[in-house]
């Protein structure tokens, strides 16, 4: 699994967000499995096809992974995004606000 990063959602742009909105409503989430109250696991496809990456989110810390090559180099991607905007729609949980605000709040 790639390192791990601390609220990956509050901080992505809102073009990172539609992104993951397209992801969900293209059927990209393969499968979601809540491991325990606060973590959730995914298999989410890539925007290719040809690819499921493995995405995890701690709710209660707001820390999550991914497997993807976007989120190894950048600490986000759409697959994060994704499950986050998903567990929000399902389950009415959020990720813990971001200490410093949103992205380019500064």
């Amino acid at each position: 699994m790639a390192a791990e990063t601390t609220h990956p959602y509050i901080m992505l742009t809102r073009a990172e967000r539609l992104r993951a909105a397209r992801t969900i409503n293209r059927g990209d989430i393969l499968y979601v499995s809540l491991l325990d109250d606060c973590r959730a696991r995914a298999a989410i496809r890539s925007s290719r096809g040809d690819t499921v990456h493995i995405t995890e989110i701690d709710m209660c810390t707001g820390k999550a992974r991914c497997t993807c090559k976007a989120f190894m180099y950048r600490g986000r991607c759409r697959h994060v995004a994704a499950l986050a905007l998903y567990l929000h729609a399902r389950l009415g949980r959020n990720l813990p606000p971001h200490p410093h605000g949103p992205a380019g709040s500064e």
